[in-house]
């Protein structure tokens, strides 16, 4: 039986989280600093129990001549499953502990390590320029100077504004004791060999010490000038992988998974890349024989992220959600796609463009089953033109937008009946997908839904729920630890949350609001849920 708290390993949501505290801090308090805090030891610093240790005995390669040895770990063995929980669990608790102190401006005594973090404090400062908080951000910014505490697994990330309520030195102190509290530190009748919980090696570098620019968890964080900046290390090992493949017609199924992968780990990094990973991800699905076709398209958009992958860095404004100032609804079918925009001056904006025949003729319907447009096509198409349409008639930069669909209204209210009905629309819709594995996957996640609900006694609109997150979430967490999921095995994190992804497209497909977003701030991702 499994007892490790697997909720302990929130992998993919501590960046979410910096970005959104680096975003709303506010600059009236003065430049935001970061620092980072290191464990040494790991697993190793979590003592078994003498029942656990027996359980996770290893027999050794018998010796002739020699008894038999058996090898019992006395602290949390790498390579265990249940090892990472557990010691997330230490990790976390110390980060919460750190928190709660900060929150209360609580004093605590210079560490002993203290001036050894602070080695190279403010030495190292962001080249960037600081811009003007976005108006959308405006509202969202804090009204107290920030303090705030992350970790990643054993990787604690500071962030703080010099403040003579918290001054940045007791900030640092307060974390160092809070992991004294939980992880032992030395004392003077200990081994000579042993290191402190701390790493020692770390602070050397500078790592400990408060900076305007600090590197965690894979980027570079402007912490004053609010931007995700991409590692020289990560950028150059892509530019190597395209390299290898832009010259050549076809390459191994493998090699294109390692360009698709390391390409998406910077997408946050890359501004406005997230659109364009469609051709990539085709051109994966259309693979014969363990073998990918890179056609003239899909080296073209190779070339687009070779060139244009260092721009700028992505301003964290793009990544964190702020209040809808410009709010419209759009709509599409045969005859033409059309919206209307209404924006923070009060300004009514409306648009309207028809469908060329040669388009019309390609939409599939119950008299043209062989056209190869979708209704969902010309929808996607139009919320492009909708945006296109706002940009081109008023000021969009560093403002958030919020687009509505014409379903919405109607069936938020509709009865129970007319919601079944909906729901056999979209299951009928997934049937008519374009990629067979896909309308698979995505068919078998709806139907685990449904059953899901089900078993619960709600409807799959989960209309009469007043919180759908937390029916979500459970669902989630079910699928991820194969209760509902189709292998009935243990799957990862983030293939429960592709399983999400796909539950909540539906909603959005039904009119219904998805259940990632914030009910409280409409176009806005509920954090909770952010890494749905």
């Amino acid at each position: 039986m499994k007892l490790a708290p697997e909720g302990a390993m929130q992998f993919g949501m501590a960046s979410l989280r910096i970005c959104e505290a680096l975003m709303k801090a506010n600059p009236d308090y003065g430049p935001v600093y970061m620092y980072k805090n290191g464990m040494s030891d790991g697993f190793y610093r979590i003592q078994l129990s003498t029942t656990g240790a027996l359980k996770l005995g290893v027999i050794l390669p018998r010796f002739e001549g020699l008894p038999q040895l058996v090898a019992l770990p006395l602290v949390l063995p790498m390579g265990w499953t249940e090892s990472p929980p557990w010691f997330c669990a230490f990790t976390e608790t110390v980060a919460d502990l750190t928190n709660v102190d900060l929150q209360q401006n609580k004093r605590v005594p210079p560490h002993p390590l203290g001036r050894a973090a602070a080695i190279t404090d403010f030495e190292v400062r962001d080249t960037q320029v600081v811009r003007p908080i976005p108006k959308s951000h405006q509202p969202l910014t804090y009204q107290r100077p920030l303090k705030k505490m992350e970790v990643f697994v054993d990787d604690f990330v500071g962030m703080g504004q010099d403040h003579p309520s918290n001054p940045l030195t007791n900030q640092r102190a307060v974390l160092s004791h809070n992991i004294d509290k939980v992880f032992r530190p030395n004392r003077p009748t200990d081994n000579q060999w042993r290191k402190e919980p701390q790493s020692q090696s770390k602070m050397a570098k500078g790592d400990a010490s408060w900076h305007t620019v600090k590197e965690a968890l894979g980027w570079n964080w402007g912490a004053t000038t609010k931007t995700l900046q991409l590692k020289e290390k990560r950028v150059s090992k892509a530019l190597s992988l395209l390299g290898e493949v832009l010259d050549c017609k076809r390459v191994s199924l493998k090699q294109w998974q390692q360009v698709l992968g390391v390409l998406q780990s910077l997408q946050p990094g890359m501004s406005g890349s997230e659109g364009h990973f469609s051709l990539l991800q085709e051109a994966l699905i259309r693979q014969v024989d363990c073998r990918v076709r890179l056609t003239p398209e899909v080296r073209e958009q190779l070339e687009i992220f070779q060139n244009g992958h260092a721009k700028r860095p992505t301003t964290l404004e793009e990544l964190v959600p702020g209040v809808d100032l410009h709010v419209g609804a759009c709509d599409a079918a045969k005859l033409g796609r059309g919206g209307v925009w209404f924006t923070d001056g009060g300004e009514a904006i409306v648009w309207r463009e028809p469908y060329q025949e040669a388009v019309k003729k390609e939409v599939i319907s119950d008299h043209n089953l062989t056209g190869k447009l979708t209704n969902s096509d010309l929808e996607l198409e139009g919320t492009v033109l909708h945006h296109f349409a706002l940009g081109k008639t008023a000021q969009v930069e560093g403002k958030t937008t919020y687009t509505g669909y014409q379903l919405l209204a109607t069936v938020q209210d509709a009865e129970r009946r007319e919601l079944l009905d909906d729901i056999r629309a979209v299951e009928l819709g997934i049937e008519r997908g374009v990629c067979p594995s896909r309308v698979a996957k995505a068919h078998s996640v709806w139907t685990a839904w449904v059953a899901f609900c089900e078993s619960l006694t709600l409807d799959p609109g989960l209309s009469a729920v007043d919180d759908p997150l937390l029916i979500f979430l459970l669902f989630g967490t079910q699928w991820q630890r194969g209760k509902i999921a189709p292998s009935k095995r243990q799957v990862r994190g983030r293939t429960a949350e592709d399983a999400m992804r796909q539950v909540g497209q539906a909603f959005s497909s039904l009119g219904l609001l998805d259940p990632r977003m914030n009910r409280y701030a409409p176009g806005t991702m509920d954090f909770v849920g952010h890494g749905c």
